[in-house]
Protein backbone atom coordinates (compact mmCIF):
# COMPACT_ATOMS: atom_id res chain seq x y z
CA UNK A 1 0.00 0.00 0.00
CA UNK A 2 2.94 2.64 0.94
CA UNK A 3 4.54 1.67 -2.26
CA UNK A 4 0.76 1.98 -4.53
CA UNK A 5 0.65 5.78 -2.75
CA UNK A 6 4.11 6.49 -3.13
CA UNK A 7 4.33 5.75 -7.35
CA UNK A 8 0.76 7.69 -7.29
CA UNK A 9 2.32 10.78 -5.84
CA UNK A 10 4.71 11.19 -9.08
CA UNK A 11 1.70 10.28 -10.86
CA UNK A 12 3.08 8.52 -13.83
CA UNK A 13 2.55 4.91 -14.86
CA UNK A 14 6.44 4.50 -16.66
CA UNK A 15 9.86 6.09 -16.27
CA UNK A 16 10.68 4.91 -19.16
CA UNK A 17 13.98 2.72 -20.38
CA UNK A 18 16.31 5.70 -18.80
CA UNK A 19 14.65 6.46 -15.73
CA UNK A 20 13.32 2.79 -15.25
CA UNK A 21 17.08 1.72 -15.22
CA UNK A 22 17.96 4.11 -12.64
CA UNK A 23 15.46 2.74 -10.77
CA UNK A 24 16.14 -1.07 -11.10
CA UNK A 25 19.97 0.28 -9.68
CA UNK A 26 18.53 1.54 -6.89
CA UNK A 27 16.22 -1.72 -5.57
CA UNK A 28 19.63 -4.08 -6.51
CA UNK A 29 18.34 -5.25 -10.27
CA UNK A 30 21.69 -5.07 -12.62
CA UNK A 31 21.75 -4.82 -16.16
CA UNK A 32 21.96 -8.68 -18.29
CA UNK A 33 25.00 -9.34 -19.91
CA UNK A 34 25.67 -8.34 -23.38
CA UNK A 35 26.29 -12.08 -24.76
CA UNK A 36 23.36 -12.93 -23.22
CA UNK A 37 20.86 -10.74 -24.12
CA UNK A 38 22.09 -11.18 -27.98
CA UNK A 39 21.08 -14.56 -27.14
CA UNK A 40 17.50 -13.91 -25.71
CA UNK A 41 16.94 -11.62 -28.73
CA UNK A 42 17.63 -14.35 -31.15
CA UNK A 43 15.15 -16.85 -29.77
CA UNK A 44 12.57 -13.56 -29.49
CA UNK A 45 13.26 -13.50 -33.47
CA UNK A 46 12.81 -17.12 -33.80
CA UNK A 47 9.92 -17.14 -32.21
CA UNK A 48 8.26 -14.01 -34.30
CA UNK A 49 9.16 -15.59 -37.19
CA UNK A 50 6.87 -18.37 -35.94
CA UNK A 51 4.10 -16.32 -35.39
CA UNK A 52 1.26 -16.83 -37.52
CA UNK A 53 2.09 -20.15 -38.42
CA UNK A 54 0.13 -21.67 -35.88
CA UNK A 55 -3.76 -21.27 -35.84
CA UNK A 56 -4.22 -22.19 -32.02
CA UNK A 57 -1.19 -19.25 -31.27
CA UNK A 58 -4.22 -16.44 -30.65
CA UNK A 59 -2.75 -14.54 -27.41
CA UNK A 60 0.29 -13.75 -30.10
CA UNK A 61 -1.65 -13.15 -33.49
CA UNK A 62 -3.86 -10.75 -32.21
CA UNK A 63 -3.38 -7.54 -34.22
CA UNK A 64 -3.00 -4.94 -31.15
CA UNK A 65 0.53 -4.67 -29.18
CA UNK A 66 1.88 -7.50 -27.47
CA UNK A 67 4.52 -6.94 -24.96
CA UNK A 68 6.58 -9.72 -23.92
CA UNK A 69 9.22 -10.89 -21.58
CA UNK A 70 11.98 -13.76 -22.08
CA UNK A 71 13.62 -15.38 -18.67
CA UNK A 72 16.67 -17.88 -18.28
CA UNK A 73 16.88 -19.02 -14.54
CA UNK A 74 19.81 -21.35 -12.93
CA UNK A 75 18.25 -22.22 -8.97
CA UNK A 76 19.94 -23.90 -6.90
CA UNK A 77 19.35 -24.92 -2.49
CA UNK A 78 21.84 -24.66 0.32
CA UNK A 79 19.45 -27.69 1.61
CA UNK A 80 20.40 -29.58 -1.90
CA UNK A 81 24.08 -29.00 -2.40
CA UNK A 82 24.28 -31.84 -4.84
CA UNK A 83 21.72 -30.91 -7.45
CA UNK A 84 20.24 -28.00 -9.33
CA UNK A 85 16.52 -26.61 -7.85
CA UNK A 86 15.19 -25.05 -10.64
CA UNK A 87 16.27 -24.54 -14.01
CA UNK A 88 15.24 -23.30 -17.63
CA UNK A 89 13.55 -20.32 -19.55
CA UNK A 90 9.82 -19.09 -19.64
CA UNK A 91 8.62 -16.52 -22.12
CA UNK A 92 5.70 -14.49 -21.37
CA UNK A 93 3.12 -12.33 -23.39
CA UNK A 94 1.24 -10.04 -21.35
CA UNK A 95 -2.79 -10.64 -21.70
CA UNK A 96 -5.11 -12.90 -20.29
CA UNK A 97 -3.04 -16.13 -18.14
CA UNK A 98 -2.52 -19.46 -19.31
CA UNK A 99 -3.33 -20.69 -15.80
CA UNK A 100 -5.63 -18.64 -14.06
CA UNK A 101 -5.47 -20.38 -10.76
CA UNK A 102 -1.53 -18.82 -10.38
CA UNK A 103 -3.09 -15.13 -9.97
CA UNK A 104 -5.16 -17.04 -6.53
CA UNK A 105 -1.31 -17.45 -5.06
CA UNK A 106 -0.35 -14.18 -3.50
CA UNK A 107 3.39 -14.47 -3.91
CA UNK A 108 3.64 -11.08 -5.61
CA UNK A 109 1.36 -8.04 -5.73
CA UNK A 110 0.57 -5.73 -8.47
CA UNK A 111 -0.68 -2.47 -7.67
CA UNK A 112 -2.46 0.03 -9.87
CA UNK A 113 -1.07 2.99 -11.54
CA UNK A 114 -2.30 6.78 -11.58
CA UNK A 115 -2.90 6.98 -15.51
CA UNK A 116 -3.63 4.03 -16.21
CA UNK A 117 -5.40 2.88 -13.15
CA UNK A 118 -8.25 0.59 -14.62
CA UNK A 119 -5.63 -1.89 -15.92
CA UNK A 120 -5.03 -5.23 -14.55
CA UNK A 121 -1.52 -5.05 -13.27
CA UNK A 122 -1.59 -8.71 -12.88
CA UNK A 123 -1.69 -9.38 -16.43
CA UNK A 124 1.68 -7.56 -16.98
CA UNK A 125 4.20 -9.91 -19.00
CA UNK A 126 6.54 -9.56 -16.03
CA UNK A 127 3.87 -9.95 -13.26
CA UNK A 128 2.70 -13.39 -15.06
CA UNK A 129 6.32 -14.42 -15.32
CA UNK A 130 7.90 -14.08 -12.32
CA UNK A 131 4.79 -15.36 -10.50
CA UNK A 132 5.32 -18.73 -12.43
CA UNK A 133 8.88 -18.36 -11.49
CA UNK A 134 7.43 -18.37 -7.75
CA UNK A 135 5.15 -21.01 -8.26
CA UNK A 136 7.71 -23.50 -9.85
CA UNK A 137 10.08 -23.17 -7.01
CA UNK A 138 7.69 -23.60 -4.72
CA UNK A 139 6.49 -26.89 -6.64
CA UNK A 140 10.53 -28.05 -5.89
CA UNK A 141 9.70 -28.06 -2.07
CA UNK A 142 10.40 -24.74 -1.61
CA UNK A 143 7.41 -23.80 0.48
CA UNK A 144 7.21 -19.88 -0.48
CA UNK A 145 5.56 -19.10 3.14
CA UNK A 146 8.99 -20.64 4.92
CA UNK A 147 11.12 -17.35 5.11
CA UNK A 148 14.03 -20.09 6.23
CA UNK A 149 13.07 -22.44 2.92
CA UNK A 150 13.18 -18.99 0.66
CA UNK A 151 16.47 -18.11 2.03
CA UNK A 152 18.32 -21.30 1.36
CA UNK A 153 17.70 -20.78 -2.38
CA UNK A 154 20.69 -18.84 -4.91
CA UNK A 155 21.69 -18.37 -7.96
CA UNK A 156 20.86 -16.35 -10.87
CA UNK A 157 17.73 -14.80 -12.76
CA UNK A 158 18.15 -13.13 -16.17
CA UNK A 159 15.06 -11.14 -18.06
CA UNK A 160 14.83 -9.28 -21.38
CA UNK A 161 11.76 -7.03 -21.66
CA UNK A 162 10.30 -5.98 -25.09
CA UNK A 163 10.00 -2.44 -23.00
CA UNK A 164 10.45 -0.71 -20.08
CA UNK A 165 8.56 -2.15 -16.93
CA UNK A 166 5.48 -0.20 -15.63
CA UNK A 167 6.23 1.00 -12.12
CA UNK A 168 4.06 -1.74 -11.07
CA UNK A 169 6.16 -4.38 -12.31
CA UNK A 170 9.25 -2.67 -11.05
CA UNK A 171 7.56 -3.46 -7.76
CA UNK A 172 7.04 -6.66 -8.03
CA UNK A 173 10.82 -7.50 -9.08
CA UNK A 174 11.52 -5.85 -5.98
CA UNK A 175 9.29 -8.51 -4.02
CA UNK A 176 11.13 -11.23 -5.67
CA UNK A 177 14.49 -9.89 -4.23
CA UNK A 178 12.96 -9.77 -0.87
CA UNK A 179 11.34 -13.48 -1.04
CA UNK A 180 14.85 -14.64 -2.85
CA UNK A 181 18.02 -12.55 -1.07
CA UNK A 182 19.84 -15.33 -2.60
CA UNK A 183 19.41 -14.77 -6.18
CA UNK A 184 21.05 -12.34 -8.25
CA UNK A 185 18.49 -10.72 -10.90
CA UNK A 186 19.56 -9.04 -14.31
CA UNK A 187 16.84 -6.94 -16.52
CA UNK A 188 17.88 -6.16 -19.82
CA UNK A 189 15.07 -3.82 -21.77
CA UNK A 190 14.17 -2.94 -25.45
CA UNK A 191 12.96 0.87 -26.69
CA UNK A 192 11.83 -0.33 -29.86
CA UNK A 193 8.71 -1.67 -31.36
CA UNK A 194 8.83 -5.66 -30.86
CA UNK A 195 9.81 -7.65 -34.09
CA UNK A 196 5.84 -9.04 -33.63
CA UNK A 197 4.09 -5.68 -33.65
CA UNK A 198 6.91 -4.85 -36.28
CA UNK A 199 5.58 -7.93 -38.64
CA UNK A 200 1.81 -7.26 -37.98
CA UNK A 201 1.69 -3.32 -39.14
CA UNK A 202 3.50 -4.52 -42.28
CA UNK A 203 0.94 -7.24 -42.79
CA UNK A 204 -1.80 -4.87 -42.11
CA UNK A 205 0.12 -2.03 -44.48
CA UNK A 206 0.16 -4.69 -47.18
CA UNK A 207 -3.40 -5.56 -46.80
CA UNK A 208 -4.30 -2.48 -47.25
CA UNK A 209 -2.50 -1.46 -50.30
CA UNK A 210 -4.38 -4.60 -51.88
CA UNK A 211 -7.68 -3.49 -51.13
Amino acid sequence: EQYRRNMASFGIDNFGKIGGRCLLNQIGVGRAPETWVRNAKQFIAAWSDGVGKRADDWKASTVHRRIYVFAEYHFASTLRPMTPLLEGTSFQLNGLRSDPETARRPYLCAVPLPISKWVDRTLCAEFQLLTEVCEMVNRTGIELTSPELRRSVYGVLHMYLSEPSCVSCVGSMKQFQTLFPGVDFYVECSSVVEPLMARTELNLEAHCAGH
